[in-house]
């Protein structure tokens, strides 16, 4: 009626990082002829190189009762390079397949589970954070030069910590040709490594600490199903669905807010706040009156806030998923679309755009069309929004009177550029066909060293919609000169 498994094992990992580089200096001595050697300057060059090790040890243990229960230990050590102390964490999971518990249930219900867990998880920091090191910097006149960094780093410094909690059921219906799996987790993640702002005249204006706790809270919907299958034609369907929400549940005493990270224009930053939800992006935004107009100065220009505010927040809302697999013969197509509901992000390119005034935007309604009584001999656009007067004390009110002052593109580009950044600001929901492959399997016969063969073509983002702004993927606006997840 019992059975017990386990296993003991030690384990070596070590991730080395090497970097070369060089650049010309003072342009080409051969135009448009690009090689380190046709510079026309002293070439600079660079090197880095880290090197990383974990020594592990770890042991799992599950015991059953008549396969139906189960419950299961784990547990792992792991010793760092990159923190001070070594860290253990465990994990307790149990389950309980009910199904087999009653001798009669309908044809229909095949399989029945419930689960809930336990565990913990350590994480390092990168490479060389316990010592400070000097930075050697260019030579001076043949001299070699030597500075201090910007950042403290830490010979104290603990690995981060994540504890998540999870519970779900797992149930199967029609021969197992429909499967549902609903589950909920709460994650709290605690030690974090931040770069602490501090004080420039100790002589560094960032030190590596462990403070702050982050609390993720969700739930994840999975479904199975095979509508079809035949001897030759098969269709199953995969779906899912996730949504978290997740607080900054402590900080750094004392510290207000922590700016985790900027776009490439420094125009707006992401904060990290303490009772806050974390991904929050800040930047100048519309000012508006109690009935939600934006207000408008006498010059045609929206009022900008003079404190930067919340413009949106980098998480979605929620994401789903839905995979269609076709099977005929020999031949497999699978199709992937995933979507992603809400959230906010950053369009560098865009605010880039407008106040270059090299993107279609920035031509829309005929803007630049000559007009002689236009603004700068321009037909020019005229805002959305009430006019809005300045008051001796700094009050900005409504006059309630709708805007029909016309500015030129000139005029209304220069605002995109550290000004009015809730402009280039869209929602980033999207729906992507995240995927498609056709999988041929060749008919060999199985030997001892061919197992089998098959032939895959692959194509992946091939397809997004559903765009606030269809000049950029929201998925790719961190690294695009923006801000996003």
């Amino acid at each position: 009626d019992f059975s017990l498994t386990g296993f003991i094992g030690a384990a070596r990992s070590e991730n080395r990082y090497d970097k070369t580089g060089a650049a010309t200096q003072g342009g080409l001595i051969v135009p448009n002829y690009y090689s380190i050697e046709n510079s026309l300057q002293k070439p600079s060059a660079t090197t880095y190189a880290s090197w990383t090790r974990t020594n592990s040890v770890f042991g799992m243990a599950s015991l059953g009762y008549k396969s139906t229960l189960f419950v299961e230990v784990t547990g792992r050590q792991d010793w760092f390079s990159t923190v001070s102390k070594p860290i253990f964490y465990p994990s307790v999971t149990a389950s309980y397949v009910f199904s087999n518990s009653f001798k009669s249930l309908p044809s229909w219900f095949s399989y029945g589970k419930i689960r809930a867990g336990w565990a913990q998880v350590g994480n390092d920091a990168s490479a060389y954070v316990l010592k400070t090191y000097p930075v050697v910097n260019n030579l001076f006149h043949g001299t070699p030069n030597y500075g201090v960094p910007d950042t403290q780093n830490n010979p104290n410094l603990l690995p981060e910590i994540k504890e998540t909690k999870e519970a779900g059921i797992d149930l199967q219906f029609f021969n197992s040709r429909l499967s549902l799996g609903f589950s909920v987790y709460d994650i709290l993640s605690k030690d974090l490594i931040l770069s602490l702002p501090v004080d420039a005249a100790n002589g560094y204006t960032y030190k590596n600490i462990n403070s702050g706790e982050m609390s993720n809270k969700g739930f994840e919907i999975t479904l199975s199903a095979t509508p079809v299958q035949t001897d030759k034609f098969g269709w199953y369907i995969d779906w899912n669905f996730s949504k978290n929400i997740n607080k900054l549940t402590k900080l750094y005493p004392g510290l207000g807010r922590y700016r985790v990270t900027g776009d490439y224009y420094g125009t707006v930053n992401l904060y990290a706040i303490e009772g806050r939800p974390f991904g929050e992006i800040y930047g100048g935004n519309y000012i508006y009156d109690e009935q939600g107009n934006r207000l408008i100065d006498d010059e045609g220009n929206y009022f900008i806030s003079s404190q930067k505010e919340v413009l949106g927040n980098i998480n979605p809302d929620f994401t789903t998923g839905l995979t269609n697999t076709l099977t005929y013969g020999n031949l497999s197509l699978s199709f992937t679309f995933d979507y992603s509901h809400g959230g906010s992000y950053y369009a560098g390119p865009y605010a880039l755009g407008m106040y270059a005034g090299t993107i279609r935007e920035t031509v829309e309604n005929g803007m630049r069309e000559r007009d002689p009584n236009g603004p700068n001999g321009q037909k020019g656009l005229v805002l959305d929004g009430v006019v809005g007067h300045k008051q001796a004390d700094g009050t900005i009110v409504s006059t309630g009177v709708k805007n029909t002052k016309a500015i030129s593109p000139k005029q209304h580009g220069t605002t995109f550029y550290k000004g009015n950044e809730a402009q280039s600001v869209f929602d980033a929901t999207f729906l992507k066909l995240r995927s498609v492959s056709l999988t041929y399997d060749v008919p060999l016969t199985e030997t001892k060293y061919i197992k089998g063969l098959n032939i895959t073509l692959s194509g992946y983002n091939l397809w997004t919609g559903a765009l606030a702004w269809d000049g950029m993927d929201p998925e790719t606006a961190m690294y695009n000169q923006g801000m996003g997840n």
